[in-house]
């Protein structure tokens, strides 16, 4: 878990595609992106810059995070 203490973009670690993308009850999102062999998963994203099953870039900008907002 990571304290967001200035608002930020958030990218993607590495080229993959989205698998999953959902939201809480809070209105945050949650990104699964799949790369060859592994999965990263982004929770507590205030928006998104993403759909399911589009292909990303390694640092491509997949969502934005609200500074005081906790990324897991």
């Amino acid at each position: 878990d990571y304290s967001i203490q200035q608002a930020g973009d958030i990218t993607a670690a590495n080229q993959g595609t989205i698998g999953e993308i959902n939201q809480s009850l809070e209105g945050k999102y949650s990104i699964r992106i799949i790369h060859q062999g592994h999965v990263t998963l982004y929770e507590g994203l205030d928006t998104i810059q993403v759909e399911k099953g589009q292909q990303v870039s390694k640092g491509q900008v997949v969502g934005h995070i609200d500074a005081g907002g906790q990324l897991h």
